[in-house]
């Protein structure tokens, strides 16, 4: 059901992209000024379709995503927006078919769903990327201060008539309150946009700094598996060196016929002994060769 919905979203944005066109081509050139630098044709159209598809494509695979969905908002509410501040040029400005109700009330919509709604939208996502969290309690009073200035935005907006809204020229007969309390909510959008990007900053630095944590770690604990392994190894060696000599003089005492006590006594018969303070004493033919010939002389 999500999925579907994001997805009509997407549909939606595109219509509205086509339409505008459509409408922008009838009072005026594609390729002229007042089309592309004053109208930010086809730029933020395609930029709001592709807000809304990537929202689709997040939402596809993570239904209840935060990201998805202020994608698939931001894209949908820019392009009605555009949509319906065409139409309103062109009514209004151009003597295009409808009543000039429907332009007033359409170039109102436009303001509405316009810039400081999509600013704020892109500040929260900011805030929230990429895992849907904040990256602590303190972010949230940003993610506040952004809602707060759309909130008065849309009191500003809400205090004018619509008539004095729509049209390329400055509107007329504005009241003095209404519009400071919009413009204070412009300004406190623009710093909570400024301070989400700052948000994303220090997440960018301390990925970085985990991830060459992570590195060496991962090199250290490589290491002591290779030393491990080694010793390992050299023990497993030791062993096996031990099984096949002990294995070797099995095989020759079998050959021999001998029984292994009889052959246990015979290398222990040829193993010399240790060096002690009776194997150091003179033995019989020594002293006979010391008596007869005189003691023996060592050598320095």
């Amino acid at each position: 059901m999500r999925t579907r919905l994001a997805w009509l979203l997407v549909g939606i944005s595109g219509v509205c992209a086509v339409a505008d066109t459509v409408v922008v081509s009838a009072f005026q050139p594609l390729l002229s000024e007042a089309t592309i630098a004053v109208h930010a044709w086809p730029l933020v159209n395609l930029a709001s379709l592709g807000s809304a598809v990537m929202g689709a494509l997040v939402i596809s695979r993570y239904p209840r995503h935060p990201i998805g969905w202020l994608l698939s908002i931001i894209g949908v509410t820019t392009s009605i927006s555009l949509l319906a501040e065409s139409y309103s040029i062109w009514v209004v400005n151009e003597g295009g078919p409808g009543p000039d109700g429907a332009g007033d009330l359409a170039g109102w919509l436009a303001a509405l769903l316009g810039g400081p709604l999509a600013l704020s939208g892109l500040a929260v996502m900011f805030l929230l990327a990429p895992d849907g969290h904040f990256l602590s309690r303190r972010w949230r009073y940003v993610a506040g201060g952004a809602v707060l200035g759309l909130l008065l935005f849309v009191a500003g907006l809400a205090a004018e008539p619509p008539k004095d809204v729509v049209g390329r020229g400055d509107p007329e007969h504005v009241d003095a309150v209404a519009s400071a309390i919009s413009s204070a909510g412009v300004l406190a959008i623009s710093v909570a946009v400024l301070s989400a990007v700052g948000c994303m900053v220090i997440r960018l630095r301390r990925a970085e700094g985990m991830t060459i944590v992570a590195s060496s770690s991962g090199s250290s604990s490589s290491a002591r598996h290779a030393s491990s392994s080694a010793a390992k190894a050299s023990i497993v060696g030791k062993r096996c060196s031990g099984s096949f000599s002990s294995a070797r003089s099995t095989a020759a005492v079998t050959r021999s016929g001998m029984s292994p006590r009889t052959s246990a006594h015979i290398a222990d018969r040829r193993t010399p002994p240790p060096h002690s303070a009776a194997s150091s004493t003179p033995s019989r033919f020594r002293r006979w060769m010391e008596t007869r010939f005189g003691p023996e002389r060592t050598t320095a």
